[in-house]
């Protein structure tokens, strides 16, 4: 009995090391990762929702313009226009950054120490996948059965839904296409 109790308490202590075994600075650098990871998703979801609103108000304005002042359908106004330029540098900006901390990701996961990878890969998978991208998408379903109003705060609330999810399918695709370490690729897969 003493020798099975003194190899469960072995056993105990080296699980309690085995989850203690990432220094300050990793586990800083991790939560630092999927800081920044969290922080693409949160802005590709504003921009998604900015540029929902642009098509919107530019669709309407061509749908009732004026019956004096009517534009022909392929004119838009150049404030529109350079909205719509902006709008692709940002989110050219955004996919390039996104890349980037994938790429750092696997990067990481590449160095082979089988304790880092798998505290790495938790931590992504818990932090970004489950509690940002999944917990965004799932939460608010488009609501398609109801007309859109043009109240304000459920317009908002419709451009969300339907920008959470884009940026959330979007997000998924860069970590699937960029991402190479199995693990990590599977874990989020079941995740999904």
């Amino acid at each position: 009995d003493e020798d099975e109790d003194e190899e469960d308490a072995s056993t105990s202590s080296s699980r309690q090391r085995a989850r203690s075994i990432l220094t300050v600075e990793q586990r800083l650098l991790f939560s630092n990762v999927c800081r920044n990871l969290q922080s693409c998703h949160g802005r590709s979801v504003r921009l998604i929702m900015a540029s929902l609103s642009l098509n919107e108000k530019h669709g309407r304005r061509k749908r009732h313009p004026p019956p004096r002042a009517r534009p022909s359908p392929s004119e838009s106004s150049p404030a529109t226009e350079e909205a719509r330029a902006r709008h692709a540098d940002v989110a050219e900006s955004l996919l390039a950054e996104l890349r980037h901390w994938w790429g750092f990701v696997d990067d990481l996961l590449s160095c082979s120490v089988r304790v880092l990878n798998v505290r790495l890969c938790e931590t992504i998978v818990r932090q970004v996948i489950v509690d940002t991208v999944l917990r965004s998408w799932h939460h608010r379903s488009p609501r398609r059965a109801t007309p859109p109003s043009d109240d304000s705060e459920n317009r908002r609330e419709r451009y969300r839904s339907i920008a959470e999810t884009r940026a959330s399918l979007w997000f998924l695709a860069q970590l699937f296409g960029t991402v190479e370490y199995p693990p990590l690729v599977r874990m989020a897969a079941t995740a999904v």
